[in-house]
Formats: C-alpha cells, sequence, structure tokens
C-alpha cells in the first residue's frame, strides 16, 4: 500500500497525487499521460499513469437507467428537445444516443463546457431541466432553471439538484413534468377565478354601499 504524501481531484479530469518525487494520475488517458493534451478534449480510456508514463488502462462499460427509452420517446412526443452532454469519449456517447434516438449529444465535455452548452440555451430563450447523477454535473445542475438527480447520485450532485427522486427508474421525470403542467393549470385556474370573482364582487360591493 502507498500512503500518498498529496491528493488533489481536477474537475473533469480526474485524480492526482505525489508520491516523493513521482506523480501519479487517474483520469483522462490525455491528461494523465500529458496534461498538454487535456486541451484537445481527447478521451478514451481511464488511464493510471507515473510521472506521465502509462501504467494501466481501465475501459468501464455503460448501461442505460431503468425507464431511459420511454422518458426520451414521451418527451419527444411532446416536442421537448432532448440533448446528451458527456464527459465520456465519444463513441460511447454516439452509441448511447443511437439506442435513445437522441439526435443532438456532445461528448468529451468539461464541467465547464456543460455549463456553458447550458446557457447557450438559455439565452436562445430555452428552459433547461438537467438531470445527472455525476459529480462533474454538479456545476451543470446548478447552472439549469431545473435539475434533477438520482438518490444514489454523487452527494455533491445531490446537494446541487433541484430535487432528488428515489430509485433508479428515470420514468418518475416524465411523471414530474406530468405532475408540475396539472399544478400550473390549477394555479392558473385559481388567478382566473379570483379576478373574476373580484370583477364581479366589486361592483356589487359599490352598490350595496
Amino acid at each position: 500500500m502507498i500512503a500518498f504524501d498529496d491528493t488533489q481531484e481536477l474537475a473533469g479530469y480526474g485524480l492526482e497525487a505525489t508520491f516523493g518525487s513521482d506523480i501519479y494520475r487517474l483520469g483522462r488517458s490525455g491528461w494523465a499521460v500529458d496534461s498538454k493534451i487535456a486541451a484537445t478534449g481527447e478521451l478514451s480510456a481511464v488511464t493510471l499513469s507515473r510521472n506521465g508514463q502509462a501504467v494501466a488502462n481501465f475501459t468501464f462499460g455503460e448501461t442505460l437507467r431503468p425507464g431511459a427509452a420511454d422518458l426520451v420517446r414521451s418527451l419527444r412526443s411532446k416536442r421537448i428537445d432532448v440533448r446528451i452532454l458527456s464527459g465520456d469519449s465519444a463513441p460511447a456517447v454516439r452509441r448511447i444516443a443511437h439506442i435513445l434516438g437522441i439526435e443532438e449529444f456532445s461528448a468529451g465535455l468539461l464541467p465547464g463546457d456543460k455549463v456553458k452548452a447550458i446557457t447557450v440555451l438559455q439565452g436562445s430563450g430555452h428552459k433547461v431541466l438537467m438531470v445527472g447523477d455525476g459529480i462533474n454535473d454538479a456545476p451543470a445542475l446548478r447552472a439549469a432553471d431545473v435539475s434533477m438527480t438520482p438518490s444514489s447520485g454523487s452527494d455533491i450532485g445531490r446537494n446541487a439538484a433541484d430535487f432528488v427522486f428515489l430509485g433508479d427508474s428515470l420514468q418518475v421525470i416524465d411523471e414530474s413534468l406530468e405532475a408540475a403542467t396539472i399544478a400550473m393549470k390549477l394555479i392558473r385556474q385559481n388567478f382566473a377565478l379570483a379576478v373574476a370573482y373580484n370583477i364581479v364582487s366589486l361592483p356589487l360591493r359599490l352598490r350595496d354601499s
């Protein structure tokens, strides 16, 4: 076991630790091997390196959360635009986007890149709902108009999100949107009734007086 002298996390890149004069990195392959490559947005396997030399490479499989495909179909039927903002590699994101039928997707994004993408959408007059569960999603969750994360997500993500839902199924997102739509209709009805009541009751009170 190695007791590192110092460790730090670089958001969107990975972990860096020092042991004597050696520097260890675990994260984006380009950054772990050569920090200059990080600016290109290159991303392949996760790499463990020592002093810029790869020690081991790791690959991870992606699995869809339950209800993801049904959620996308439902949102698209309501003419709600669905996009993927991901820090994963382009091939991995493209595969998931193809499975879900999502045409708009971005890969290899840093946390700041996700925030910028959301800001651009907001600048175009869109209201953005962000759903994420990772540490790198926290800034984007804060930037969105509304944000949601599962209870199984990272602590930072749960603190940044507006809503935390239980379970793994994403179908709860569609149910939440439907509940919000119904609530807005009731609010508008109440406002309309209040206005109508004041219009009718005010002249009656004036006549009584």
